[in-house]
């Protein structure tokens, strides 16, 4: 497993979709993570540090966890199939973990409120990953991103078939 870093948001041009960029800690590889609108609402909203009722589940689950005295650990992102990616949450109760299958979008929104590691599979990069300048400066600097991003444009081109396709 890789350790990867959030390096910024774009949006496919074919249709709106927001993709997130993470950076492999370790080297200089590119993976770019098409999610639906909604769930890059999610991860937005989580690197705003808010919580609004539209993430209402992710606020409840973050109270369950603290109520039962646990805490998120590490988030993986898991491979479907050729297309499709979802998230493992790691979670530590006491000496006990326990893994929990999520969306993508609710995975990541979640390491991002908990402050906790993002991995990716080696193979997933040796396969998916990109080395590319070209792709780093299609994608927008994060901040700017935040900065100008409200939640109206994301749901606005939102249709709810495949969320899940790169």
């Amino acid at each position: 497993m890789e350790e990867m870093l959030i390096l910024g948001f774009g949006v496919d041009t074919n249709d709106n979709w927001p993709i997130l960029l993470l950076e492999a800690k370790s080297e200089e590889t590119l993976l770019a993570l098409k999610m639906s609108p909604v769930e890059g609402l999610t991860v937005t909203l989580a690197l705003k540090e808010r919580s609004p009722l539209e993430c209402i589940s992710q606020e409840l689950l973050c109270r369950i966890i603290g109520k039962l005295k646990g805490e998120i650990h590490a988030m993986e992102v898991v491979v479907l199939d050729d297309e499709v990616f979802r998230a493992k949450l790691r979670v530590k109760q006491h000496e006990e973990e326990f893994i929990f299958d999520c969306r993508l979008g609710d995975g990541l929104a979640l390491a991002v409120r908990f402050g906790v590691a993002i991995y990716v599979p080696r193979s997933l990069l040796e396969e998916k990953g990109q080395q590319s300048e070209a792709l780093k400066k299609t994608i927008l600097d994060l901040e700017v991103f935040l900065a100008a991003q409200s939640e109206a444009p994301l749901l606005a081109n939102w249709e709810p078939e495949s969320p899940y396709k790169m």
